[in-house]
């Protein structure tokens, strides 16, 4: 029995870490994925198998039925919405998390999903099943499991889980999870068949730029005469490159070379300084989100025509073209524009999926039919304000009920800062409220707008002087 239950064990780890590439390369499950699987539980159920410790050194679940649970909810959790590092956080996830999840027969239980185990087919919610579950139907009941994840978004919702260093679930997919495991979710908007033509950019820099009429982030700071300090122009100018300094066999392994040697806290600091590593232009555009000013705007911000497949009025589906970038993934912030609409609308690709003959579409779902740029400084506790960073205002739509929102880069950003919102000629100074949103490339605040000292005494002057006006025009 030992052997038995270790091997069905093992090849249920096999499957559903097969299971979980599939879904990272957003396919389908290949002819008899899930069939495997469910022939595998089948088997351990029959053979009372599925409750009995397993020591499995390659990280699968403890017994064969958290093992099948873990590939199992997975596919219940719209793999196509979330990034490949998501989908294996998640998957670490429900290795812990799996057996809080209830398997049931049809005649003493019920749940969420529904699965047939001589089928090839993902679990299907219950409730869309019209004909009585037969004998070879299980129930997935996900209450507990969803219950107990509540418990720690609200203990631990801040940060998000930590399983080790290289694998974490942050607040926004730990709430992906708990929707989807937590309630059916339909379609709510018909689709309509279409082949127009769409222009769109990719990315919050991108967005930002053609939203503000081809505008750099300088310029809409500044004004559109502003010219970048001697500092921003090094590239152009080798003058200000700095000089190599000290002999070259030094630099071929400074590590041997540093050595700590100060003596007081802010020698230290000095020395860490000196020795931190410099990034490569590249690295730095990946990390700091700052774009190459070698480039022209055109290719810094380009533009891609795709294609629409259909669409709806809470967004669009488009087919991807060989021309999009090839890191474009479930969550990106992007900007649309079709053919005769004057505003860049903005949106969020929700879902990737590869079809058949190799087509791959792409979901998006429309934020705001507007967005108003700006640049945002984060005021300090010491008083200060950090520099500027690119940031969408959703206006307000009163029809719908929705309110205005601000897009922000994914870090940095927190509920109650204090955000001063430039553009030339204008600052305003706002809180951010509650995170409505969260992306691995995006936040989404709701906020508010504070009046500050100066816009108050220039009122109540404005107003005193509106009432003299008033009583000369009267004398």
């Amino acid at each position: 029995a030992r052997l038995a239950c270790e091997a069905i064990q093992r090849a249920l780890t096999y499957a559903g870490r097969k299971a979980l590439q599939t879904f990272q390369l957003f396919h389908s499950i290949e002819l008899h994925g899930w069939l495997t699987l469910h022939q595998l539980y089948a088997l351990a159920d029959s053979q009372q198998l599925l409750d009995l410790p397993v020591a499995d050194p390659l990280s699968g679940g403890d017994t064969i039925k958290a093992t099948y649970l873990q590939a199992l909810l997975l596919g219940c959790c719209k793999p196509n919405q979330l990034s490949q590092g998501d989908m294996a956080a998640l998957y670490r996830g429900l290795k812990d998390w799996s057996m809080l999840a209830v398997v049931a027969a049809p005649e003493s239980g019920s749940g969420l999903f529904l699965v047939d185990l001589d089928s090839d087919q993902p679990p299907l919610y219950s409730s869309l099943f019209t004909e009585t579950p037969g004998a070879r139907f299980r129930y997935i009941d996900t209450a507990p499991l969803v219950e107990h994840l509540e418990k720690i978004k609200l203990n631990d919702g801040e940060h998000g889980i930590s399983f080790d260093k290289d694998t974490h679930i942050p607040t926004n997919l730990l709430a992906h999870l708990i929707e989807s495991l937590g309630s059916m979710s339909l379609r709510n908007f018909n689709r309509t068949n279409s082949d127009a033509p769409l222009r769109i950019s990719i990315g919050l820099s991108s967005s930002h730029y053609h939203v503000a009429g081809e505008r750099l982030f300088e310029q809409l700071l500044y004004g559109e005469d502003y010219i970048p300090p001697a500092s921003e122009r090094v590239p152009t100018n080798p003058f200000l490159l700095p000089q190599e300094k000290g002999d070259l066999w030094q630099q071929a392994n400074p590590e041997e070379d540093y050595s700590r040697g100060g003596d007081t806290a802010e020698e230290e600091i000095v020395e860490e300084i000196e020795h931190r590593v410099e990034l490569d232009g590249n690295t730095r555009s990946e990390l700091l989100f700052d774009e190459d000013r070698q480039l022209p705007p055109q290719q810094r911000f380009p533009i891609y025509n795709v294609q629409l497949t259909n669409t709806s009025p809470g967004g669009y589906c488009i087919e991807w073209t060989a021309e999009l970038p090839g890191d474009t993934r479930a969550g990106d912030i992007v900007s649309l524009k079709e053919e005769h609409n004057r505003d860049w609308v903005i949106a969020v690709i929700r879902w990737v999926s590869h079809v058949e003959n190799t087509r791959t579409l792409i979901g998006l779902e429309l934020l705001s039919p507007k967005a108003m740029p700006y640049g945002a400084r984060i005021h300090q506790k010491t008083g200060g304000k950090g520099p500027p960073m690119r940031v969408l205002l959703l206006p307000e739509i009163k029809l719908v009920g929705q309110p205005h929102t601000l897009i922000t880069p994914r870090a940095g950003f927190r509920e109650h800062q204090k955000i001063s919102l430039i553009s030339t000629g204008e600052e305003y100074t706002i809180q951010l409220l509650r995170q409505v949103a969260a992306t691995g490339s995006f936040a989404q605040f709701d906020f508010r707008y504070i009046r500050e000292l100066g816009d108050i005494l220039a009122e109540d002057k404005a107003g005193h002087m509106g009432s003299y006006d008033s009583l000369w025009s009267n004398i």
